[in-house]
């Protein structure tokens, strides 16, 4: 499966201009580079509550972690951190259940 690679945005001390959100794509899920440092911006734009899941790409005896799910309320911003690379790895997964969660990336 081909995911979409999402924009990534060098944070700095003066501030940062967000860079435009991607629209979730629940069929094929995003990924975007992964130093450790990264931010990602979960909004959900509709009336419902949706997820929004990290994947790690550690195994444990052979097998696969279960992800990260997170739940956005309707209308609700969220900041996501803490994308070791030892678990995440340098391509950070992300799948969204529905394309009204758009996400937004930034390298602090």
């Amino acid at each position: 499966m081909a995911r979409g690679t999402i924009t990534l945005t060098q944070g700095t001390r003066a501030g940062t201009t967000l860079p435009a959100a991607t629209t979730g794509d629940a069929t094929n899920g995003h990924q975007v580079a992964n130093d450790s440092r990264l931010l990602i911006i979960g909004k959900n734009t509709g009336a419902t509550s949706r997820t929004i899941t990290f994947l790690p790409s550690r195994l444990v005896d052979g097998l696969a972690v279960t992800g990260r799910v997170e739940t956005l309320a309707a209308g609700e911003s969220q900041v996501f951190s803490g994308f070791d690379t030892g678990d995440y790895g340098t391509m950070l997964k992300i799948d969204v259940a529905h394309a009204e969660v758009t996400i937004q990336a930034i390298r602090v």
